[in-house]
């Protein structure tokens, strides 16, 4: 009952070690920066391609690798190591306690011994105090070996979080980044609407509308509303999207297209 004791509390030391909201906020970390590596590459892509942003800023908010994705699959092992670890624990814990209980049991024997008549009772009392003592370090091994395992998990799921949240944390102020484009363009925009007339106004008029709208739903992105869902993402897509068409219904990329979008086609557009 002593090491069962013990167990349950290194169990919960474990805990202790690492809140349950952090586990928490591994997952939803990992599923946000999952859905945003999905979601805004090819938007980014997609309005770099189109020209509508300068080159620095697209080699900014286009990353060159799959970083969120390979951090993800990290932190899933982790925790696959962390639940079979966690499975030990329910299989060795009586182990333990067994190991325990045979110690007791020794050691009460080795005492009768000592106090018996027997012949032979001190040899027999040292081979019993032999064995209660092997069964104590067998015990206290068990004990340490799953208190290595786990800081040595503990210490590589850490590491990975820490480096998914600073991921998490650049890929937030890539949006600011945008975002302050945006106000930039917008204001600049709106002095010009000011001066030019005819079907220029048109235009311009048309880009104000867009920028409003995504500059509405990058504010949400950027707090974090609804982004595990992909809500903001999506609706992201659908305003660019129906900016681009609106642009060439007033004649700025040529002869009005098809309603139906089509991302490749609208990609060659831009880049001719």
């Amino acid at each position: 009952m002593h090491l069962t004791y013990c167990a349950i509390l290194l169990f919960v030391s474990f805990l202790l070690f690492l809140p349950l909201r952090h586990l928490a906020l591994g997952i939803i970390l990992s599923s946000i920066a999952v859905q945003v590596q999905k979601m805004v590459q090819p938007v980014a892509s997609m309005t770099c391609g189109l020209g509508l942003l300068p080159d620095l800023l697209c080699q900014f908010i286009v990353p060159a690798g799959d970083f969120t994705t390979l951090f993800s699959s990290t932190i899933q092992t982790q925790f696959s190591a962390l639940e079979g670890l966690l499975y030990d624990v329910s299989e060795v814990t009586p182990l333990v306690s067994a190991l325990t209980e045979s110690r007791l049991l020794v050691s009460d024997l080795a005492s009768a011994v000592r106090a018996s008549s027997l012949s032979s009772s001190m040899a027999l009392a040292e081979e019993l105090a032999a064995i209660s003592t092997d069964t104590k370090e067998a015990s206290r091994n068990l004990q340490k070996l799953l208190a290595q395992a786990f800081d040595r998990i503990l210490f590589q799921f850490r590491h990975s979080l820490s480096l998914l949240i600073l991921r998490a944390v650049k890929i937030q102020g890539n949006l600011d980044s945008i975002e302050s484009c945006l106000e930039v363009v917008r204001d600049l925009v709106a002095m010009e609407a000011s001066v030019l007339m005819v079907e220029k106004s048109d235009v311009l008029a048309n880009i104000l509308t867009v920028l409003q709208e995504t500059m509405e739903l990058l504010r949400s992105l950027v707090t974090g509303v609804g982004l595990v869902e992909g809500v903001p993402l999506e609706a992201l897509v659908d305003a660019l999207t129906v900016g681009i068409q609106r642009l060439h219904h007033t004649g700025r990329f040529g002869p009005t297209r098809p309603t139906g979008y089509n991302r490749e086609h609208q990609l060659l557009v831009g880049s001719a």
